[in-house]
């Protein structure tokens, strides 16, 4: 069989795939409260089901591709660009896949007389572009999307427009997320099920300079604050190793400078790591850089 065939047909029976699990995994999300505690377990779990329907809708447009080359060719999608004959009090670009989803976010932001979506996007790279031309007062964007992830845009957009204010609106409530849209640059966050009674109180704090966290995020946000351990948490062999580590020393090369056995230096690191709730070396290395618990 031709290669090029073969992998349409290999692509039809992985999109069939797809299609089974997403209308399981939207069944299962039917069944869990629409608006559960962020840590609670079924939280969690609707947190865990919303981020593999995400995945899933993104691997049924790579299958898409592959079955339609010509279709995918053309992707991604211009932006629209809209049309603005006076300056408006607060200029906004959205960034979103789902175009029943910006429609409705367009809609409830021009609601607020002076304000204008100057722009729409549906992947990442030319939210890039058009922030960078047009240089809107504010970008709100999802996580999940073609091209750079919501992250990505916010970090590309920090570095490069600084004076546009990044505002991620998505169903994604993670402590893990969260922390990598603040380290990223966003300035605001905004839970999708929240924005009717949030998203306009957010655009207006994020134009004072301030930022702006919906309940749920500024619930995440207080836990990780009184749970952040404290430098002297950790003993004076802990922070002697934190500091090696931090320098991108291994476990073997801090036994040898320290003059303890390996296992111990893979015991000591594994404490460490446990005290400050850090899940990786990368994180923990990250954490001492941040907290300035080693000079590096």
């Amino acid at each position: 069989m031709d290669r090029q065939i073969q992998t349409k047909v290999e692509a039809h029976d992985e999109r069939r795939r797809v299609d089974k699990l997403l209308v399981y995994f939207r069944e299962l999300l039917e069944i869990l409260p629409e608006n559960p505690e962020p840590e609670s377990d079924e939280g969690i779990e609707r947190e865990q089901l919303l981020a593999r329907i995400e995945g899933l809708e993104l691997r049924k447009n790579e299958c898409d591709a592959w079955i339609n080359p010509a279709r995918a060719a053309r992707e991604p999608t211009p932006p629209i660009i809209r049309a603005v004959t006076e300056k408006p009090a607060a200029s906004i670009v959205v960034l979103d896949d789902h175009e029943v989803v910006r429609r409705g976010v367009v809609s409830l932001l021009e609601s607020r007389a002076g304000w204008k979506v100057v722009a729409e996007a549906q992947d990442g790279d030319s939210a890039c572009q058009v922030v960078k031309d047009l240089q809107p007062d504010i970008l709100i964007t999802d996580q999940v999307h073609p091209g750079l992830s919501g992250i990505e845009v916010t970090r590309w957009v920090t570095q490069n427009v600084p004076g546009v204010r990044v505002l991620l609106l998505t169903m994604h409530a993670s402590k893990q997320f969260v922390r990598e849209v603040l380290e990223a640059g966003g300035r605001g966050y905004v839970m999708k099920s929240d924005a009717g009674k949030d998203l306009l109180r957010a655009i207006d704090t994020l134009l004072e300079d301030k930022m702006f966290f919906t309940q749920p995020i500024s619930d995440i946000l207080l836990d990780g604050f009184l749970e952040k351990p404290r430098p002297n948490m950790l003993s004076k062999r802990e922070t002697d190793i934190l500091a090696l580590l931090a320098r991108g020393k291994s476990n073997k090369e801090v036994s040898t400078q320290l003059n303890i056995s390996l296992r111990t230096a893979e015991t000591h690191r594994a404490n460490i790591m446990n005290k400050l709730q850090l899940d990786s070396v990368q994180d923990l290395v990250r954490y001492a850089v941040k907290n300035k618990l080693v000079d590096v």
